[in-house]
């Protein structure tokens, strides 16, 4: 004897149809996660560019201007005090 069920007969209530992707298709869903991963590894991308281009500046900056990046963190002054 063959047993089928639905899926949906077996999820918890709560997940019936209530999100926001539960009336989409199964095609509309593997659109949508396509869309997604192409955005993301288009971030990625833009994210690496991101990277080199501030290493560049970085090493210029330590090349041509070094003391811009002393500036930023400047020494500590310790004072001594004699009791």
């Amino acid at each position: 004897k063959l047993c089928l069920f639905r899926l949906s007969d077996h999820m918890a209530p709560e997940a019936k149809g209530t999100g926001p992707y539960s009336q989409l298709t199964h095609e509309e869903l593997i659109n949508l996660l396509e869309k997604q991963k192409q955005q993301l590894s288009q971030k990625d991308a833009k994210i690496g560019e991101l990277e080199l281009y501030i290493d560049s500046l970085l090493v210029r900056v330590m090349e041509e201007s070094p003391n811009i990046l002393m500036s930023l963190n400047p020494p500590n002054h310790v004072t001594s005090c004699t009791v």
